[in-house]
């Protein structure tokens, strides 16, 4: 759902709700009821969002076959971590999302497999440019 959605983006991204709500230029309470569920954003503070965690309009909508309590655990896991949180703090927002995703895998072989593929796939169309 959208409101676990918008904590999960923001703990990740490590901010506060008055950080948020400063970026859209709305109150703290405004954007608490966003990430309780009371209300829902329009699309001009949807599109303010994207920009701000960096993310597409659909990743916002859902994220396909993730559970987001296990995703909102495992962040809370990394900050709370110690040393593995300034590990995972070092890593780029696109590098915690696949770290944090990979976690989510029940195959993560097949996981690994369909990445090799999309590298090389990468790689292959980057070699035929040349």
């Amino acid at each position: 759902m959208l409101h676990q959605m918008l904590k999960m983006l923001r703990l990740n991204n490590r901010m506060t709700q008055k950080q948020v709500a400063d970026l859209l230029n709305v109150d703290r309470s405004t954007y608490t009821y966003y990430e309780t569920g009371k209300i829902k954003p329009n699309v001009d503070t949807l599109v303010k969002l994207c920009c701000i965690f960096d993310v597409s309009m659909d990743v916002l909508a859902e994220i396909k076959g993730c559970d987001l309590d296990i995703l909102k655990e495992n962040v809370e896991e990394y900050l709370a971590a110690g040393e593995d949180a300034q590990t995972f703090a070092s890593l780029n927002h696109q590098e915690q999302r696949i770290l944090l995703l990979f976690r989510l895998c029940r195959n993560k072989e097949e996981a690994i497999e369909k990445l090799k593929e999309l590298a090389l796939s990468a790689e292959s169309a980057e070699i035929q440019r040349e």
